[in-house]
């Protein structure tokens, strides 16, 4: 848990980074990249796959990808822009930029791949009723 505490507080920072200058207004307009290189430890790389499903939630973004076997100097641009930090002595580095997904009407965050309909999440909701 302290790799995830860590990696978040460099997250918050990158996006923090982003609000200050006017990038974003709330967290969950943001994607973050989580670049797990290859001379990472294996413990790195086990906590980060076995988590990888709530990133998004933890971090409060759109969205989390993670790359393994890349470091930070292989990040290619991601959009109109970018922040990257490397998270000190874990073999890990993070980027936030700009969410490829839609806004969802319903729920506003950015989970939809389409701007025609609500995300998924809402769609099960809502169907339920």
């Amino acid at each position: 848990m302290d790799l995830l505490r860590a990696i978040k507080s460099e997250v918050m920072v990158l996006l923090e980074q982003a609000r200050k200058e006017k990038h974003i207004g709330s967290s969950s307009e943001a994607e973050v990249d989580v670049y797990v290189e290859s001379d990472a430890l294996s413990d790195t790389r086990t906590t980060l796959s076995e988590h990888s499903d709530v990133l998004n939630t933890l971090f409060a973004v759109s969205k989390v990808n993670l790359i393994q076997g890349e470091s930070a100097s292989s990040m290619k641009p991601g959009g109109t822009w970018e922040f990257s930090r490397k998270v000190e002595k874990q073999g890990v580095s993070v980027r936030a930029r700009q969410s490829s997904l839609a806004k969802c009407p319903r729920c506003w965050l950015h989970m939809r791949e389409t701007e025609e309909e609500t995300c998924r999440r809402c769609r099960d909701v809502l169907s339920s009723k």
